[in-house]
């Protein structure tokens, strides 16, 4: 037999034997493991392997299949290298490069906790090489000969990893948007992601798009730098002027006038007034230079060269535990093909440490809304259909010694529908749309019935024009977060739009002006002209909002 990677007993496989956990998520691990091949080639790795809780065609398993098409493609000095996709005991896992170091968050907290500054210019170059990532992969071409346009979405500094050489490294595309073919995660209403490093338009659920990493990286800069947290975005526009105006401050007072300005553009409200990923990493390249003290390299070096395995304290269960290759083992993907499925045996993969968002940023499903067009449709099909009846009536009738001429009987004229001045569909995210909500035209009414025979009809008669239905001049704002306290059970009604939640409700794309709160069958008003947050409690059998 030439194919040993399939014999029964097990010669061509590979072992994975774990040294240790390198980390661990909501969804699943990331370990240190020496990998020996057949042949006794011996190598220390990184392998992703989802909890064993969730099924191998769940949601978080389709993504790590996406992750590995998507890795496959991704070449560059500081993205993370995947080797292969594999099954592990009949489950699904990513075998990546190992990176001997710390990630971005171990060093924060670190110096954090010593009080201690880190070196201003090995923190741009850090930056600098995670907005370089940014660009290769959102550059980067596919199959098709297209770019592939990812976005990161989960830009923070647990995900960026420093090795012991001063390498900077980009990890966990799990939860990335991309276009490309072969796609198996459908983009949901649940928003994965790091709350803390979300732009205010991803939290507000509109299209992803790369400022949106760009505004997580600001967030990043501005932490490593003041070994302060920046917080989460403010979703009016005022709010997160006055965050980001208290933020450059720090910035200024620390490393001065021209890196506190990148830091403001980077963390603005609205994501045209951010740089490009590529502009991004020039401008910190050449303000790297201009600093004084360690480099990357040096800081590494300096701090943590030679650490190897030497992290993590206490004893780790995962330790000694040896994996077995199966027998459906997959060639990396360079191509963005489907992957075939159905092989697994029992739960499985590996995503990233993904962070579900709590429940206000559950996207609500798309306000009904009854487009004119569709009234007018519905009223003309009426109109056809009585008189269709009518002349089907007028045959029957039993017939008369002296039939008195009869007009001919034509339908109703009906007007041109007027359109409405109804608000552009929210781009969809690509590849892949979000689910819609259906919008339901009203159901066409049903021919009256008679016991007689229908009068003969002289001439047509005109039917009634059809009023447009009223357009509100106000303007319409992109969002709003109503917010209950002490109760359960939220529903919100602005203008021609309405929200409902448990504790919290999101409204978007609304008219400017009252909005009505019901919670338990108590009311209450606001009027709103900007977008915001409204807090709303429930005391006894009164609710106020504010």
């Amino acid at each position: 037999m030439t194919d040993t990677a399939k014999t029964s007993d097990g010669l061509g496989r590979r072992s994975f034997s774990v040294v240790r956990t390198l980390g661990e998520g909501a969804f699943g691990s990331v370990f240190l493991a020496d990998m020996v091949s057949a042949g006794g080639f011996r190598r220390r790795v990184a392998l992703k392997l989802l909890n064993s809780t969730y099924d191998p065609e769940s949601d978080a398993g389709r993504r790590l299949r996406d992750e590995a098409r998507l890795l496959g493609r991704l070449q560059h000095r500081n993205i993370v290298r995947v080797d292969d996709l594999l099954q592990l005991g009949g489950r699904w896992g990513l075998l990546m490069e190992y990176i001997p170091g710390l990630d971005v968050e171990t060093l924060f907290e670190r110096a954090r906790a010593n009080g201690v500054d880190l070196p201003v210019r090995a923190m741009l170059q850090i930056c600098a090489a995670t907005a370089a990532a940014l660009d290769a992969a959102f550059s980067a071409i596919g199959d098709d000969s297209h770019a592939l346009l990812v976005v990161h979405r989960d830009i923070k500094p647990s995900n960026v990893r420093l090795s012991e050489s001063g390498e900077v490294k980009v990890l966990d595309f799990g939860v990335a948007r991309a276009e490309f073919t072969g796609r198996e995660a459908k983009t949901e209403r649940v928003r994965y992601g790091s709350l803390g490093y979300m732009a205010p338009e991803r939290i507000l659920g509109e299209p992803e798009t790369a400022a949106g990493d760009v505004y997580s990286l600001g967030a990043m800069l501005f932490e490593l730098l003041t070994l302060e947290s920046f917080g989460r975005a403010e979703l009016s526009p005022e709010k997160q002027a006055e965050q980001v105006r208290v933020a450059v401050e720090k910035v200024r007072a620390k490393v001065g006038d021209e890196i506190a300005d990148v830091v403001r553009q980077c963390l603005s409200y609205d994501g045209a007034g951010r740089p490009t990923a590529r502009d991004l990493e020039g401008v910190l390249r050449r303000a790297a230079a201009k600093q004084e003290g360690d480099d990357v390299q040096d800081f590494a070096v300096a701090n943590f060269g030679g650490l190897g395995t030497a992290l993590g304290p206490g004893p780790d269960p995962a330790e000694g535990m040896l994996l077995e290759e199966g027998t459906a083992a997959l060639p990396i993907l360079r191509s963005m093909a489907p992957i075939p499925t159905g092989q697994s045996e029992s739960p499985t993969l590996a995503v990233s440490d993904l962070e579900p968002l709590p429940e206000p940023f559950v996207e609500p499903p798309e306000p009904r809304r009854t487009p004119v067009a569709a009234i007018a449709a519905a009223i003309g099909l009426v109109v056809v259909l009585v008189a269709a009846g009518l002349a089907w009536r007028s045959t029957v009738a039993p017939p008369v010694e002296t039939p008195a001429p009869v007009a001919a009987l034509a339908p109703a004229p009906v007007p041109a529908p007027v359109p409405a001045a109804l608000p552009a569909p929210a781009p969809v995210d690509p590849p892949v749309a979000a689910p819609a909500a259906a919008v339901v035209a009203p159901t066409a009414a049903r021919p009256p019935t008679a016991s007689k025979p229908a009068a003969p009809v002289a001439a047509p008669v005109a039917a009634a024009p059809v009023a447009a239905a009223p357009v509100s001049s106000a303007p319409r704002l992109r969002a709003a977060k109503f917010v209950l306290t002490g109760g359960d059970g939220i529903s919100v009604t602005c203008g021609d739009v309405t929200a409902s939640g448990s504790t919290n409700a999101l409204v978007r794309d609304f008219p400017a002006g009252t909005c009505t709160v019901v919670v338990a069958g108590k009311r209450a008003t606001v009027s709103l002209d900007a977008p915001g947050q409204v807090n709303c409690t429930l005391e006894g059998e009164a609710l106020s909002c504010r």
